[in-house]
């Protein structure tokens, strides 16, 4: 494979041309005057800096093409130290067509057909598509739905006469028997999974990524009106100060920014406006203990309740997305999904809980929080397959004593091993599996984490919004939301 080594890269880049970028406050980058090699690099810098910090989904390494002989790929995409998708690029004044990227997808895909290596498992295959031009209608639905639409091309006639298109193209393909090109083409585009970007995402990524932006674009700074309202507000929610547009926020201002500052209270746990330091004194040392512990038990409630929330969506969720789709079609090994239900409660309900406990305490109840992804899952298949080994050898120590089940328990062991007879078969088993479907138990965790927020606040209110018809209709819409 003809790669590119790092150093080379770094060369090309400090001493290629640089387009000036006019820096606006607003992520648009000339990316159309960057060389269809610049271009390339551009890509493969963005996606290496996202995989450093563990944000491109589960891919660990990427590998730059030199850009001959690539066979339809300017990047390869790994997966531990495994092919595991491509990155292609194309640098384009205009927007692709519907023929055109599937052109550009079943070129790759023909060299797949005498060559396994460019693709060893299908499934598990993800094809990268970044076009700076973007895209027209038609392919973008193409893209969106891309098992579904390829089938439809298929079924056309259009994949065959582009198969024939790229014989009388490509000296390569042009032994290859059209009937076993296009039987190969429907198994592998109703498998692979098509990601695409265009040069919006690109402004967007790379926002997040100045250092990136910075080798290729030099900055000129300008600065317009919407621009500075944009860095304004940034600022001031930096400095803790919102501008106000949601009405709930609105209603707290209100409240809270009539309360002189003589009758402002902060103790930690619950702020209170509305209450002097003479009505604390009149509380006394046992009013105020009342407080603090009635308080403290309020929050401890909430937080307990929202970290079995998570816990509680953990198994609907992987029920859907991995035991139907990959368990119950023999695709994945029930063990192999042991293992990944113990990694996300553990990723999952540390983060849940962020807040809830001051760092140091997290850490002693959650001694996982500093390993990678990676450390952590093999740490539990150490463990799991610990517990099949003595289970493999009769030893059922670990199983409750008395156990009235334990024949029920000794038939779900077998079950959830399926086949396999040793340690070894299982962890070669989940190698096999794991790159099937981390992307899905990528999804999972964000899914879950996005649905529990880690900020979560309390306010209570006094009666007065019995008297605020609108508050009261927002209250109303909420409870019939609930029931």
């Amino acid at each position: 494979m003809l790669s590119v080594p790092q150093s080379q890269i770094d060369d090309e880049i400090t001493y290629g041309y640089k387009p000036n970028a006019v820096g606006t406050g607003l992520p648009v980058l000339p990316l159309n005057e960057l060389g269809d090699r610049e271009f390339e690099m551009l890509v493969y810098s963005l996606i290496e800096a996202k995989i450093q910090a563990s944000d491109y989904a589960s891919f660990d390494r990427i590998v730059l093409m030199k850009g001959v002989g690539e066979r339809g790929r300017d990047c390869v995409l790994y997966r531990r130290g495994l092919v595991a998708g491509l990155v292609q690029c194309k640098k384009l004044q205009k927007k692709m067509s519907r023929p055109e990227v599937m052109e550009e997808i079943i070129k790759f895909l023909m060299f797949t057909l005498c060559e396994d290596e460019l693709m060893p498992t299908p499934e598990a295959f993800e094809y990268h598509l970044y076009a700076s031009g973007g895209y027209f209608e038609p392919a973008v639905t193409l893209l969106s739905s891309f098992s579904a639409e390829s089938q439809k091309e298929v079924k056309s006639g259009n994949v065959l006469r582009i198969i024939q298109s790229l014989k009388d193209k490509y000296a390569t393909f042009r032994a290859n028997d059209e009937q076993v090109t296009l039987d190969h083409l429907k198994k592998t585009l109703d498998v692979i999974r098509v990601k695409f970007h265009d040069g919006v995402d690109l402004n967007l990524n790379l926002a997040s990524y100045p250092i990136v932006t910075s080798k290729f674009f030099r900055t000129m700074p300008v600065l317009d009106p919407a621009s500075f309202e944009e860095i304004l507000t940034r600022k001031l929610e930096d400095s803790g100060i919102k501008f106000l547009t949601d009405q709930n926020l609105k209603d707290l201002y209100r409240r809270l920014s009539s309360v002189p500052p003589e009758f402002q209270i902060a103790l930690g746990n619950v702020d209170l406006y509305g209450y002097s330091e003479h009505y604390f004194k009149f509380l006394g040392k046992d009013g105020f203990s009342e407080l603090i512990k009635r308080v403290t038990e309020l929050r401890l409630f909430l937080d307990l309740k929202a970290n079995d929330f998570a816990a509680s969506l953990i198994m609907p969720e992987m029920v859907e997305k991995l035991t139907k789709p990959y368990v119950y079609t023999g695709r994945v090994l029930p063990f192999t999904l042991n293992v990944i239900s113990q990694y996300l409660v553990r990723r999952i309900l540390p983060s849940v809980m962020s807040r809830a406990s001051p760092k140091v305490v997290l850490e002693k109840m959650h001694p996982q929080l500093g390993l990678t992804k990676k450390a952590l899952m093999d740490s539990i298949l150490d463990e799991c397959l610990e517990s099949s080994r003595r289970f493999f050898v009769g030893d059922y120590s670990g199983f409750p004593d008395p156990d009235p089940d334990r024949e029920k328990r000794i038939s779900l062991f077998e079950g959830m091993h399926a086949g396999c007879s040793n340690e070894v078969q299982l962890k070669e088993r989940f190698i096999h599996d794991l790159p099937l479907i981390m992307h899905l138990v990528d999804d999972i965790e964000q899914t879950i984490i996005a649905a529990v927020p880690q900020v979560r606040s309390v306010v209570i209110n006094d009666m007065a919004y019995f008297d605020d018809p609108e508050k009261l209709k927002r209250i109303f819409t909420t409870i019939t939301a609930i029931e």
